[in-house]
């Protein structure tokens, strides 16, 4: 029983972790954003070395899905002890899965989640 509960955390949270991440790689990031992490010496202009938005793009969603994750893992950790123990663990895989239970049941019934804005 007890490797099955870790089985399936473990493939909650790889899913997680994908959505999240291609969810992330699907939205825009701002042209703020974009401009400042290619002002890479902050002086409010980009030049011919700093230019590459590609790059930019990139390193904007690693942090975003880095954000995302240690966002998970906090809420795993609810004693705060920056660790996850086996009943956190569980915790959390029970809670994922009554979620998407709860939206699969809302996607059969014809409920729509409300979109988070973009910036």
């Amino acid at each position: 029983m007890k490797n099955n509960i870790l089985k399936f955390a473990l493939l909650t949270i790889t899913f997680c972790a994908f959505t999240t991440a291609n969810a992330q790689d699907k939205q825009k990031p701002s042209k703020d954003e974009l401009f400042k992490v290619m002002d890479s010496n902050n002086d409010g202009k980009v030049s011919s070395e700093e230019f590459n938005p590609k790059e930019a793009r990139k390193k904007l969603m690693k942090a975003k899905r880095e954000e995302k994750i240690a966002l998970h893992f906090k809420n795993a950790d609810t004693d705060g002890n920056g660790t996850i123990s086996f009943e956190e663990f569980k915790a959390m895989a029970k809670k994922r899965k009554e979620k998407a239970m709860e939206k699969r049941s809302d996607k059969i019934h014809g409920k729509r989640h409300p979109r988070k804005e973009r910036r």
